[in-house]
């Protein structure tokens, strides 16, 4: 368990973080959100599953003889997904 200044990890939860950002109507839409209240370690521990996917994507992207374009995509978003969940446990544990 994380240890704080103020304790443990228990009190420290996500904080609310769209992410993957488009322009329609001339208007910035995001995509994707990480939800708030979600706590830290289930965030960090979600965040490494989904490294972890991404590595997969990059070790099949090596070895294939296509240039599969779809697997490129999701490894992008695998790896947009784990920064946007680590940088929501950051904003967290800054208060």
């Amino acid at each position: 368990m994380l240890k704080s200044a103020t304790g443990d990890s228990a009190g420290f939860v996500t904080t609310r973080l769209s992410f993957l950002d488009s322009e329609v109507v001339g208007k910035t839409r995001y995509l994707f959100a990480i939800g708030e209240g979600v706590p830290i370690v289930e965030a960090l521990d979600q965040a490494s599953c989904i490294l972890y996917a991404a590595h997969l994507s990059n070790a099949y992207l090596n070895e294939a003889e296509d240039n599969n374009l779809k697997v490129r995509q999701a490894l992008c978003l695998q790896l947009e997904l784990a920064r946007a969940l680590v940088e929501s446990v950051i904003e967290a544990l800054k208060g």
